[in-house]
């Protein structure tokens, strides 16, 4: 039986300083130096190597890239000298360093990423190990604040057979993060409860639908409302106490949390401040009779 190559990425980094205090823009080129490595005993002839901007959850969650996956949220592809992605290796063979100038996806939001490397990016070639042709290293990209609601749970236990209490005090856990490359010195994030029916009829929460029917306003500590944070900065886990309405019907709602509610921030994307969504994450809430 014929050996098989064994292709590893190697060597990527940004040749151009983009810390995160000095991130790239969309639209921007930047250059970038790579190599590629034929660990194994057989020849790999021809291959491609592309590049790719990858969130972190990406990152994590992924072995390869395939097609499929370019979503223009998690996943971006990136486009630059076409000639130098073609690859021939010898068994044992290296490429040296090499020289790519990439460029910033105009319609890539501001945030952390991570540049990615896929060696083999057709899976061309077969390989004794075809997981190790990833390669990827941090970049930041540039853009006005953009909130998103990273976190919302329930503290205290709830159920159909156990519902919390009209005039009840429960503990919300909640987290916001600021994905944008610019400073957000202010905004209000507010909670509510609303119906299955707002749930199915709506995409994001908003302050004039509050009819105390299918959605209501929750009031708590409303010191922990108010949000100051940097670029790329996070609030980090925070706790807030929350009251169910008086005389709000029993039964079954949503807990929805809505970031910058009164539109004071200029975001790169507007859509992304209330999380309730069934594509994103929802917390059920019961609600029982007054005892």
């Amino acid at each position: 039986m014929p050996e098989k190559a064994d292709l590893i990425s190697a060597g990527l980094q940004i040749v151009d300083e983009v810390p995160q205090n000095k991130p790239l823009k969309p639209g921007d080129l930047f250059h970038v130096q790579y190599a590629a490595l034929n660990a194994g005993g057989g020849d790999a002839p021809y291959f491609a190597n592309n590049f790719y901007i990858a969130t972190e959850d990406f990152v994590q969650s992924h072995q390869q890239i395939t097609d499929r996956d370019i979503d223009f949220h998690d996943l971006y592809g990136l486009l630059g000298d076409r000639d130098s992605f073609l690859i021939d290796l010898e068994p044992y063979d290296y490429t040296g360093t090499q020289d790519i100038t990439l460029q910033v996806p105009h319609n890539v939001s501001a945030g952390k990423y991570y540049l990615v490397m896929q060696t083999d990016d057709d899976n061309e070639v077969p390989e004794t190990n075809e997981f190790n042709n990833l390669d990827y290293v941090e970049i930041y990209i540039d853009g006005p604040g953009d909130l998103f609601n990273q976190h919302l749970a329930v503290l205290d236990e709830n159920s159909e057979d156990d519902p919390l209490q009209p005039g009840e005090v429960f503990t919300a856990e909640y987290e916001v993060v600021n994905k944008g490359g610019e400073d957000v010195p202010f905004s209000a994030t507010h909670f509510y409860l609303l119906t299955e029916d707002y749930l199915n009829k709506h995409e994001t929460i908003k302050v004039e639908d509050i009819d105390n029917i299918e959605l209501y306003a929750l009031y708590g500590d409303q010191f922990s409302e108010v949000i100051t944070l940097g670029a790329f900065d996070s609030t980090g886990m925070q706790e807030i106490d929350l009251q169910i309405p008086e005389g709000i019907k029993p039964g079954k709602y949503y807990l929805g949390m809505q970031s910058d509610v009164f539109a004071e921030v200029d975001e790169f994307y507007e859509l992304n401040n209330s999380l309730f969504a069934p594509v994103e994450d929802y917390v059920e809430i019961y609600i029982g009779d007054v005892i």
